[in-house]
């Protein structure tokens, strides 16, 4: 939709508005896409943000050159907040110049700052054919109901997705939950200073690692400040790595969680955050968050 300096939006659950390209311009791209946004929620629908830290391929940039870049980005969406978008675009191996590292650094920031933001997958590949072979075919997968689109529409709403690549781990599920009552996706308040996390997946490859990363919720900060604070080999998760662990996390402070993969060192799969906090936000948490 449009030239590239144009943000390009992808909508779920509803029709598409196919004025798009003769009614978007360079001048009212920002309003109409707010509106847009707000017609597509009134009919239960979400909408993507797609490629968010840039339309170019490569070369990728030094990490000095693209921490900067991901801040500008960031400070950016933080101004605009995304027009409304509930769904961000993650996986990418390398778009925009940035690899797959930077586009979660970049939502894990806002994630910091509860805002609640789905990471889903590549949603616009325009030749329609096998994704495996490319470098950026990254795959959403979502724990719905049913395969029907209100079920569908509503596991990405509540952030019940993981993106993965299927040349790199074919057929992989991944989840967790938390004091086996708060589903990958959601938001608890709780005085507790532990949760139990419990990490599932589903045909993780030989050479993989899963990875619990937990980063702050405290309204602050241009980077996301998070940390691995577990690391588990395929094998841990049963025979053909297919199977459940579980680690303690510290929560004495508000923060979120987010499982994912690496095969080799290389990043591969994530899931979505569970934030674990102290007090509800002073703006509230969304429906489709609660648990």
């Amino acid at each position: 939709m449009g030239p590239e300096e144009i943000a390009h939006c992808n909508v779920f659950g509803t029709p598409p508005e196919w004025a798009l390209k003769s009614a978007v311009t360079l001048s009212n791209w920002r309003t109409y896409y707010r509106d847009m946004i707000g017609r597509v929620h009134a009919g239960g629908g979400v909408v993507s943000w797609n490629h968010p830290l840039g339309f170019g391929a490569g070369p990728q940039l030094s990490q000095a050159e693209a921490d900067q870049r991901r801040r500008q980005f960031f400070a950016a969406r933080s101004a605009d907040d995304f027009l409304g978008a509930d769904v961000l675009e993650v996986g990418y191996a390398l778009r925009g110049f940035e690899p797959f590292a930077q586009h979660l650094a970049f939502w894990d920031t806002f994630s910091r700052r509860a805002r609640w933001l789905t990471g889903n997958g590549v949603s616009d590949d325009h030749s329609g054919r096998d994704w495996r072979p490319l470098s950026n075919g990254f795959l959403t997968g979502l724990w719905a109901a049913s395969t029907g689109q209100a079920d569908l529409v509503q596991a990405l709403a509540a952030g019940r997705t993981f993106t993965y690549h299927p040349n790199a781990c074919p057929g992989l599920d991944l989840d967790t939950l938390v004091d086996g009552e708060v589903p990958m996706g959601k938001a608890s308040v709780s005085s507790r200073t532990s949760r139990t996390i419990e990490i599932g997946a589903t045909a993780l490859p030989g050479g993989s690692t899963v990875e619990l990363v937990r980063g702050p919720v405290d309204f602050t900060g241009q980077d996301p400040a998070t940390a691995v604070v577990a690391g588990f080999p395929a094998s841990a998760f049963g025979t053909g790595g297919t199977g459940t662990v579980a680690v303690s996390v510290n929560t004495a402070a508000s923060c979120f969680v987010r499982p994912q993969v690496r095969r080799n060192g290389t990043l591969v799969a994530t899931g979505n955050p569970t934030w674990l906090l102290r007090a509800p936000p002073a703006a509230g948490i969304p429906l489709p968050r609660q648990t």
